[in-house]
């Protein structure tokens, strides 16, 4: 039997308190706006707690639909005590303000009480603490090696049993200034290399042997800590990016230990801003990314106790490149020292550089060997697929390179040999990997598919969804993206442009105008009607004549729900106060002189408060209906599915793209991505 949530109870709770309520202000020959109004108020607050407890980040705590139990079982009890003439006569007189207080107890205080938790939700999810920002650190690290090609193999081939710790494929070289190269064994951790080979030298020479060149810097190394900038070099494909996530598993289960131990945080040089001063923008990024008080970065890198991982060089461009490495050169600790940072790149993107780093030590991811390509085909079960390499020097050369031997190895069910083989450049037999490996995750059946099989989209619909994103990502130059970073689009004086902000517009005021004059009648709602009218021409206006001018784009979630919850609320309170001044009007005998004016001031106020509340939820509803026009336009021309967060998960689930935090994606690698982008 399924598990009802708490969020559901609290929703029904909410919704049928406030339709009792209504039910009874009406049979109790009240006002009749009284009831309707308390009927759209229910609505309305029903809707604030969805927004509340059911969108991203929302939640409720086990007890607290409790709030509205009590009034809603006296509301119930009071409704059918009166339908059966057996309630007090007494009592019967004071039924409308019965059903308002019951109303207020069981509808609109827990709405009030889950709005008020979920914006201390959000005040408390910034992460305040280390402990915090290690966990964070940690669980990106984990899930991005748990998505990677080598694990898929080894969970869809190989027979051992999954464990969490796969073997590395590769082998690891690792300099130090003066002492000789070592190579690590496949089990040996990286940082045990680091810290075995660093005995207190007096400085750092060229590393001639993995073909870089660094200037001479003397210093006393920090007990066996990495002491300055280590470079992680290989060719493209070579598991660069998985030995850095490699070691900063093994940096956080270090300072979980030691809390005098730096804090690691993996940051993408991709989104480096020139302008800005490189601390600087590692305090920003690292709070971005990872939603974590600048307080704590600023300590952290006060104390010297934060260490960069750094990936993504070589997605930026050629002056970009050198400025970025001047930039980290030039970085210096408190003490003056030189800013430790792990820096990931390729060999040949290092090499074409002028400027040239002060490095601590060199890590060299090097090519399989043909020992390795045997045992690991031999280990997946796709002999067939070794002998062919063994017979054929070109693709062997080509199976050196990690990801491509774990792309041969997951898609070869879709290699045709003979015609792979006949292939005569690097780049045509990339290609058809490549290729191959898309229609094989395509086909593949899923253990628990997003998708049923009639809403599953088509190979081709996935294919175009995908060179989309790609596309959006390369022009942006992104390398993460989530559903609210979706392209800035400048609305277009067309009417195939202006159509949906203008229809999302009216259909906005109408409904409001609907509802207004359903409370009040429909003689005090036409009156209205024509402000309403104005307000919508006059926002269709300056729609239309700014086009040009308007951007439209996405936002945070939290921003978003924030958006919604507070036009909502606008309009709520723009019916609520109406009928809240005309009953003080009603209520006040006047007698002349301040009285008069205060029932002046009054009338002014209620006869203002509708069209205060529909400009007001207007203008808080900006930021939801800029994102919802955003993704109307892009479903329309047909760049992306209707629910796009279902889409990234489910080719994030088919191995195209990783999945980075909480809504959060990343290709699998930079060439999948500009081979999709081509497709």
């Amino acid at each position: 039997m399924p598990k009802i949530s708490p969020a559901f109870i609290l929703i029904l709770t909410v919704l049928v308190n406030g339709f009792f309520c209504m039910a009874i202000a009406i049979t109790a020959a009240s006002p009749t706006s009284l009831g309707i109004l308390l009927g759209v108020l229910t609505l309305g607050c029903g809707l604030l707690c969805a927004l509340t407890c059911w969108l991203p980040g929302g939640r409720v705590e086990r007890g607290f639909w409790l709030f509205g139990v009590l009034p809603l079982i006296a509301a119930v009890s009071v409704y059918f005590l009166f339908v059966s003439e057996s309630l007090n006569p007494a009592f019967q007189g004071n039924l409308s303000a019965a059903s308002v207080l019951l109303w207020a107890l069981g509808t609109g205080l827990p709405t009030v009480l889950s709005i008020v938790q979920r914006w201390q939700g959000w005040q408390s999810s910034e992460i305040a603490g280390r402990s915090g920002l290690l966990a964070a650190v940690e669980s990106e690290a984990i899930a991005r090696q748990q998505q990677s090609l080598q694990y898929a193999v080894h969970r869809y081939l190989v027979r051992e049993p999954l464990t969490e710790d796969i073997p590395r494929l590769w082998d690891v070289e690792i300099k130090i200034g003066k002492h000789p190269r070592r190579k690590l064994a496949p089990e040996q951790r990286i940082l045990e290399g680091l810290q075995v080979a660093a005995p207190p030298p007096t400085g750092v020479e060229a590393l001639n042997a993995l073909a870089v060149r660094a200037d001479p810097e003397t210093g006393t190394l920090e007990g066996g800590a990495i002491a300055g900038i280590v470079l992680i070099l290989g060719a493209p494909g070579s598991g660069k990016t998985s030995t850095l996530l490699e070691l900063a598993q093994e940096l956080c289960d270090r300072a979980r230990h030691n809390e005098l131990e730096s804090m690691p945080v993996i940051l993408d040089l991709a989104h480096w801003l020139d302008q800005t001063p490189f601390l600087t923008w590692i305090e920003e990024e690292v709070c971005h990314k990872y939603n974590v008080k600048g307080k704590l970065v600023r300590e952290l890198l006060a104390d010297d106790r934060l260490l960069p991982l750094l990936d993504g060089l070589d997605e930026l461009e050629g002056d970009r490149q050198e400025q970025c490495l001047k930039e980290i050169s030039q970085s210096k600790r408190q003490n003056g020292q030189a800013l430790p940072v792990v820096l990931c790149t390729r060999m040949d993107t290092y090499q074409q550089r002028e400027t040239r780093l002060r490095l601590y030590a060199a890590v060299g991811v090097q090519p399989l060997t043909m020992n390795q390509i045997e045992r690991y085909l031999l280990a997946s079960r796709s002999r067939e697929l070794w002998e062919n390499l063994q017979t054929d020097p070109t693709l062997f050369r080509l199976a050196r390179t990690p990801l491509f031997l774990n792309l041969m190895t997951v898609a070869y069910e879709e290699i045709l040999i003979h015609s792979w083989k006949r292939l005569k450049t690097r780049d045509e037999r990339q290609r058809y990997v490549f290729n191959a490996y898309i229609r094989r995750q395509l086909s593949r059946e899923m253990e628990k598919p997003i998708y049923t099989r009639k809403t599953e989209p088509t190979a081709e619909q996935t294919k175009l969804w995908l060179r989309w994103l790609a596309g959006v990502m390369d022009e942006g130059n992104q390398r993460i993206f989530s559903p609210e970073s979706l392209p800035t689009l400048r609305l277009q004086p067309t009417r195939e442009q202006l159509q949906y902000p203008l229809a999302l517009l009216w259909l906005f005021i109408l409904v409001y105008a609907g509802l207004f004059a359903l409370i009040y009648g429909w003689e005090v709602g036409g009156i209205y009607g024509i402000f309403f009218a104005i307000i919508a021409l006059s926002c269709g206006g300056i729609i239309v004549l700014k086009a040009p001018d308007i951007e439209l784009d996405t936002t945070t979630p939290r921003i978003l729900w924030q958006s919604a919850i507070a036009s909502v609320s606008c309009c709520l309170l723009g019916f609520l106060s109406f009928q809240f001044i005309g009953a003080i009007l009603s209520a006040i005998t006047p007698t002349g002189g301040w009285i008069m004016y205060l029932l002046s001031v009054l009338f002014f106020m209620g006869s203002t408060a509708p069209i205060l509340g529909l400009v007001c939820g207007l203008i808080t509803a900006t930021p939801w209906m800029k994102h919802l026009i955003v993704h109307l336009i892009l479903w329309r021309k047909g760049d992306i599915p209707w629910n796009y967060s279902r889409f990234l998960e489910y080719v994030s689930q088919r191995l195209f793209l990783q999945r980075v935090g909480g809504q959060q994606y990343r290709f699998l690698h930079e060439l999948l991505r500009d081979r999709l982008g081509e497709s």
